[in-house]
């Protein structure tokens, strides 16, 4: 009998992990390249970011954020942006809520590819190339899932999916443990 309700707790967890989506969580990279681009207006150096998002699918609602200095980034617009994807503008605000100029990708499906590209132009008004910039992932409730500061190609090699090392998921493991713990204490004991 107690094998009989092991195998059914198992098999239990393993459909329930299926049907909430439990998977183990990948580190996200966005690589970037920064391009002068030729000016258009007297006075106004254009720029192009191109962005490579690595190492994470994204469901339908999830999205990242990349920030920039409003103080050296103005006329900020999306350039290109892959299928599947809506991109905004997010000025801002002089309240505070959002100090900065914030690039906003939203996953309009499920995209399950590893590595997609996206690209915005701007005018810079700093010295030299613009920096790496500060970005933010969420989930479709909008909880941060991870954040990070992009990264030039030769700073570092993004993380091929193959060699990716996770982390467990909280309730995967919840989901183990509990019913292996209270197996282990239902279990009758031995006397010697």
């Amino acid at each position: 009998m107690t094998q009989r309700w092991l195998k059914a707790v198992l098999l239990a967890l393993l459909v329930l992990s299926q049907l909430i989506g439990i998977s183990a969580a990948t580190p996200v990279q966005i690589v970037y390249t920064a391009a002068d681009i030729p000016d258009g207006a007297s006075g106004t150096d254009l720029w192009k970011y191109d962005y490579s998002v690595e190492s994470q699918a994204f469901l339908a609602g999830s999205a990242f954020m990349i920030a920039s200095d409003p103080l050296l980034v103005s006329d900020l617009q999306p350039d290109v942006v892959p299928a599947g994807w809506s991109a905004f503008v997010l000025l801002p605000d002089p309240l505070e809520f959002l100090p900065e100029f914030e690039f906003l990708a939203v996953a309009d499906t499920d995209d399950l590819a590893l590595t997609r590209a996206f690209s915005v132009r701007f005018a810079w008004h700093g010295a030299g190339t613009p920096p790496a910039q500060a970005f933010t992932v969420f989930d479709s409730d909008f909880n941060v899932t991870a954040t990070g500061t992009t990264i030039l190609p030769q700073d570092g090699t993004p993380i091929p999916p193959e060699n990716v090392v996770t982390e467990p998921d909280t309730v995967l493991l919840l989901l183990i443990v509990l019913p292996a713990a209270l197996f282990a204490a239902r279990r009758p004991r031995v006397r010697s």
